[in-house]
């Protein structure tokens, strides 16, 4: 090899070594800042690389109905470029915020994958996120469990999840009712999400199947069934659902648009 050559590819080496080091060493705040506007996420205190790094607050859509949430970071994975994919680590919050959560999350030419996402927040905070309110204060515990989800072109293609409501209770217009626990499937298929629901307290058990697509259209059916503990008005309420079945459950069969 002759001696320019050999100062060629030192060179190159060199230009290839030292734009690693930049890309590894890129600031997060410089990437997010040189990114086009946008309002349906803004990340605020952000701190590290592009790489591995961390954000005080994520803000999704931001404006009066946002939510807010704390202390999100971020690893990269580069075994994921093994499968044509960016893929990273994320972790939200603490044991001490509003909600807390883990997962990793993969994007690629097919679309958006996360795995082995968990969730733990409480049902009051999560009612407080939902587009339309809830005639009442819904109270418990919440976990959300997504082994794998899938999505393409803004369609859910694949989900399993569960969901887990503890200690619950929900005060309305007719007074309180001791909900218990409940725990529910949670899949989407054909680009409709579909949920099996069981719940049980000493007032009130319930078993239900929704499915609901992506235009807002749903279904509900099921079964509630009255428990002793139940209040002598919201038992008056049950006659509304019809007349109960042998096994004294009353049916549930509502149709509508979100």
């Amino acid at each position: 090899m002759s001696k320019r050559k050999g100062i060629i590819l030192l060179s190159a080496i060199g230009l290839v070594a030292y734009t690693g080091f930049l890309l590894a060493t890129l600031p997060a705040t410089f990437v997010w800042q040189h990114l086009p506007a946008n309002n349906k996420i803004v990340l605020q205190g952000i701190s590290g690389t592009l790489w591995s790094g961390q954000a005080r607050q994520a803000v999704i859509n931001n404006g009066p109905n946002s939510i807010q949430l704390p202390f999100i970071s971020w690893s990269w994975q580069p075994a994921s470029l093994f499968n044509g994919h960016i893929g990273a680590d994320i972790e939200m919050g603490n044991m001490s915020s509003v909600i807390e959560g883990k997962g990793s999350v993969a994007y690629g030419f097919d679309g958006i994958t996360l795995n082995d996402v968990q969730i733990d927040t409480s049902a009051s905070w999560l009612a407080q996120t939902l587009p339309q309110n809830i005639p009442g204060e819904l109270s418990g515990s919440l976990h959300l469990l997504a082994s794998s989800l899938h999505i393409q072109d803004k369609r859910c293609m694949f989900l399993n999840g569960s969901i887990k409501l503890t200690d619950s209770e929900f005060s309305g217009p007719v007074g309180k009712i001791d909900l218990g626990n409940s725990n529910a499937s949670v899949k989407c298929r054909g680009n409709k999400l579909m949920i099996s629901l069981t719940q049980s307290s000493p007032a009130i058990q319930t078993t239900a199947d929704i499915t609901l697509s992506q235009t807002g259209q749903y279904t509900l059916s099921g079964y509630i069934s009255k428990g002793e503990a139940l209040d002598s008005k919201l038992e008056k309420g049950l006659a509304l659902l019809g007349s109960p079945d042998t096994k004294g459950r009353y049916p549930i069969d509502l149709r509508g648009r979100i």
